[in-house]
């Protein structure tokens, strides 16, 4: 994950230096640690975490070498909801060393994936962890977050009884969602019908209306990166808390979120939000998705 990211759990002004400062910070006292030998003579996988806030941090992950020397690999926030999803299943695949977990959302059956910050518990043996690609596990409970560098406070829609013709829709299709995705032909064809009727609806909605208005909410992959962890999302802030980063005292927002059906917290720099973020809002911006497979 790029390290501008670090700026989403209050980190936006330190520099280089002060960042490199950090590193030592955490090594020296993290949170939790996980070590792992690598092989006879090649040292020692080591991951360090340290909690900024309650629930979001950094973590250090590199090879102590031979000489006792941590040699960095990995530097980057991560943060945690308040609760775990149940999936029924997660695959794995390893991207320049780093494990990307796509699963199911159970509550709408979107496939989402992000990265997962916490290595140590998913491997025994470091160099079949870097290698082993694809994998396919069952049913685990998993923690996810995003980490945001904008975001922007919109005022709510409101409708009148009736109006809002495309979350009728949407909730009318699930169940034919679901059965289009397992391959069944008839519900194929409905929705390419529905998709038709849809995209008409909003044509002509946007003749009077902006955007955000004829949407309410979503939440979309919209950056091809090799990582592919990148999503917008518009929703509704369902909950506001506010905590001081202990190392930078600056102020960062954790924004519990409903776009879509997705529910998730968004982690963001009080300065990287334009507007007050107040419950019953709506919040639009763009996220990278993080997170952990429990044990």
């Amino acid at each position: 994950m790029d390290e501008v990211y670090l700026r989403a759990v209050g980190f936006s002004e330190w520099d280089e230096k002060d960042l490199a400062k950090l590193q030592k910070d955490v090594i020296a006292d993290a949170d939790k640690t996980f070590e792992v030998q690598i092989s006879e003579g090649k040292g020692k996988y080591v991951e360090f975490h340290k909690y900024v806030t309650d629930d979001c941090g950094v973590v250090v992950r590199g090879i102590v070498n031979p000489e006792g020397i941590v040699e960095v690999e990995y530097f980057a926030p991560f943060a945690e909801a308040d609760y775990d999803l149940d999936v029924n299943y997660y695959s794995v695949e390893h991207i320049n060393h780093e494990p990307i977990v796509t699963f199911k959302d159970r509550r709408n059956s979107n496939n989402l994936s992000f990265l997962q910050h916490t290595c140590g518990g998913m491997l025994h043996d470091i160099e079949v962890f870097k290698d082993k690609g694809t994998d396919t596990e069952q049913a685990k409970e998993i923690n996810i977050a995003g980490l945001s560098i904008y975001g922007v406070v919109l005022l709510n829609v409101h409708r009148e009884d009736g109006e809002d013709l495309l979350k009728k829709d949407t909730s009318h299709q699930k169940n034919f969602v679901i059965k289009a995705k397992e391959g069944e032909k008839g519900s194929i064809e409905l929705l390419a019908t529905y998709e038709d009727s849809f995209f008409e609806i909003v044509a002509e909605r946007l003749k009077t209306d902006d955007l955000f208005t004829v949407l309410e909410s979503y939440f979309l992959p919209v950056e091809t990166d090799e990582e592919g962890l990148t999503y917008e999302f518009l929703g509704t802030i369902e909950k506001m808390e506010r905590s001081l980063n202990k190392f930078s005292d600056e102020l960062v927002y954790k924004l519990s979120i409903d776009a879509a059906g997705t529910k998730l917290p968004i982690f963001i720099n009080r300065c990287d939000v334009l507007g007050l973020p107040i419950v019953g809002m709506r919040l639009f911006g763009a996220c990278k998705l993080q997170g952990m497979v429990r044990p």
